[in-house]
């Protein structure tokens, strides 16, 4: 499944007439709040919505403070109005609650797990599937803000080929960048569903529009990888591609109509002998 995200000015909808390419997958962006009208009318069209809602604002307490308000239960009615708006798309959501959130706080993962696992109990009791957004980098190392294999529906991780943009002169392929996910979500038993990817625009050296390609033909190879979202848009850095970067997408590989989304059961905590939740 081909998949967008885009803003600077620029609507999913205006995005598709200018491009001639309809994204099965949309990737939207939420803070602790119902599903916006767009996000809705996305799903109406029987798109694949990818929405990420980041915890409440708890003043003085930051994102760890929300991860604890939700693990504790205190939020539970915004969490129940949730999983009923989505519910009617059930099939057709990955609810990712806040992508990438080692880069708010970096020490808390067991608070952020604590939160994960009730927000994913919550959505999947109303057939809402769960994704998980991790840092790539992690894949190599213990990740302590993983919830647990049976917690997870989707792998829904964000791999970039920065080049430039980090002041690097690594110029990462596809292949190079996506290894060691599909490797991972391979083991966990997932599908590999990428919130976010691009690449930097290259130079003299280096062709984004090669990328691309050889991005459909790992996919093609590895069906692990259902499906992607192209971050097609200006935010710290300009990633928007041009008409003719965007042309391999058009292969009739990527599909514009969506799979269905399987949702896990809910799940009963259990104490290990150190008393942790597992």
């Amino acid at each position: 499944m081909f998949g967008i995200h885009t803003a600077a000015g620029l609507t999913e909808v205006q995005w598709e007439r200018r491009y001639h390419r309809q994204p099965a997958l949309i990737r939207e962006y939420h803070q602790w709040e119902l599903p916006r009208r767009a996000t809705v009318q996305h799903l109406r069209a029987n798109r694949v919505v990818m929405t990420s809602h980041k915890p409440p604002v708890v003043r003085g307490g930051g994102v760890v403070g929300g991860w604890k308000r939700v693990a504790s239960g205190a939020e539970d009615d915004t969490l129940e109005a949730l999983a009923r708006a989505y519910e009617p798309h059930a099939g057709r959501v990955i609810f990712i609650f806040h992508h990438e959130p080692h880069d708010d706080a970096p020490q808390s993962g067991a608070d952020y797990v604590a939160a994960y696992r009730r927000v994913a109990n919550a959505m999947r009791a109303r057939g809402v599937a769960v994704g998980y957004c991790g840092v790539p980098s992690r894949v190599t190392k213990a990740d302590p803000f993983y919830p647990g294999d049976s917690w997870v529906d989707a792998e829904c991780h964000d791999p970039y080929n920065w080049y430039q943009y980090q002041g690097s002169r690594s110029w990462r392929t596809p292949a190079q960048r996506l290894d060691p996910l599909v490797a991972l979500a391979e083991k966990r038993g997932h599908p590999l569903i990428l919130g976010e990817i691009n690449s930097h625009p290259g130079d003299a050296e280096h062709s984004r529009k090669e990328w691309y390609a050889q991005l459909v033909e790992y996919a093609k190879t590895h069906p692990v990888l259902q499906g992607f979202c192209l971050y097609d848009t200006k935010h710290a850095h300009d990633w928007r591609a041009t008409p003719d970067e965007l042309q391999p997408f058009k292969d009739p590989y990527l599909l514009s109509t969506p799979l269905p989304i399987p949702c896990g059961p809910v799940q009963t905590p259990q104490k290990t002998p150190d008393g942790v939740d597992d």
